[in-house]
């Protein structure tokens, strides 16, 4: 005869209970740490460079160099916005929200502080980090925002370098293959960075942000496995099972009304002389009888994790809420990683200001 403590689900359903706690609770800390060495790693390149002329890699590199193109602009962002208005208790507010981007990415070199030339091939994806000072308008509630990035002009490049076309005229050996160009291309599936300032200060705040939360989901991961499903392991680990004689099997309840509580209680005496008292399902009490025999899971020197019944089980109750907190610190997490994002890393441009709309 089966038998379950209260609130608890079968073996099978509390397993996969237990592996989809690990795999979530997990999931912020793996965020965490991927989040934390790519911005770390792009911090001190970018230092690195920062710092003066170094050998160039093949890999992730940010170069910092003198904008040489040919055509008007290397990179051109236009944002159009929308404009609108309310009032508030006699105070007016707008916000221009953006509707559309639009970004013009050409090819061009990068000319380093050593005097090596670098070719730069941006796509339309690219990040340009660059003061949005220019300004068009064509009505009350319609404008656009540019920034553009021209010849001559600093800048600082998040990318992968990788081998490019041969070096035309490059003296080599009879037998040695043609030295090859490096090219600076967007991340794989990530997209490149281009910034008028200084990265570091840029990737070293992310590191901290993300240092930060990776301490949080520490401490949920260590609440989750140390506290709600310590019992768990426990029982899993170092449990053994015992049989128990049932001496009496009840109901208990408390309060009145809307408020009224009941739970099932199972005594009785295990094999080792010890008396055990548990709480248990209804469906469980109700079958049981003075001096049935059941099985019980012992961890010795912790009676309070003791478990009705021969296989490690969970308490559903417990862990379904423990699931939703977990899904609601992800969440939060996710918000926090948006909200915090520089305005060109955002899905969505949009300025607040007081007062009605300008008319000009």
């Amino acid at each position: 005869m089966a038998v379950y403590s209260a609130y608890h689900v079968g073996p099978f359903w509390s397993l996969c209970i237990v592996v989809t706690l690990i795999g979530l609770s997990g999931y912020p800390v793996w965020v965490a740490v991927r989040e934390l060495r790519k911005n770390l790693r792009l911090a001190r390149e970018a230092s690195r460079q920062y710092g003066g002329p170094a050998p160039l890699r093949r890999g992730p590199a940010v170069l910092h160099g003198t904008v040489v193109v040919t055509t008007k602009h290397a990179i051109y962002v236009e944002i159009e916005q929308q404009g609108s208005e309310r009032q508030d208790k006699g105070n007016w507010s707008h916000t221009w929200t953006e509707k559309s981007r639009r970004v013009d990415a050409n090819p061009f070199e990068l000319q380093l502080e050593s005097g090596e030339r670098v070719e730069v091939r941006p796509n339309a994806q690219v990040f340009l980090v660059d003061k949005l000072d220019q300004l068009k308008k064509d009505s009350r509630t319609r404008r656009w925002r540019v920034a553009e990035l021209t010849a001559g002009e600093r800048a600082y490049i998040s990318g992968v370098l990788v081998e490019g076309d041969a070096i035309p005229g490059a003296i080599v050996g009879y037998r040695d293959p043609a030295p090859r160009r490096l090219v600076l291309i967007p991340p794989r599936g990530d997209k490149m960075l281009v910034s008028t300032e200084p990265l570091q200060s840029r990737y070293w705040k992310r590191v901290w942000f993300h240092a930060r939360w990776l301490v949080l989901s520490l401490l949920a991961l260590a609440v989750v496995h140390g506290l709600v499903l310590f019992g768990y392991y426990a029982r899993f680990f170092a449990g053994r099972t015992v049989m128990g004689r049932v001496e009496s099997a009840y109901r208990r309840c408390s309060g009145s009304g809307k408020s009224r509580t009941c739970r099932d209680w199972v005594e009785g005496v295990t094999d080792g002389h010890k008396a055990f008292k548990e709480d248990a399902r209804s469906s469980t009490r109700e079958r049981l009888e003075r001096g049935d025999e059941i099985p019980l899971i012992v961890v010795e020197g912790h009676p309070e994790i003791t478990q009705l019944g021969s296989r490690t089980t969970v308490n559903l109750q417990a862990t379904l809420w423990t699931i939703g907190l977990v899904l609601v610190f992800i969440a939060i997490y996710a918000g926090r990683r948006e909200s915090t994002r520089p305005w060109y890393m955002k899905k969505l441009v949009v300025d607040e200001g007081k007062g009605k709309l300008p008319e000009k």
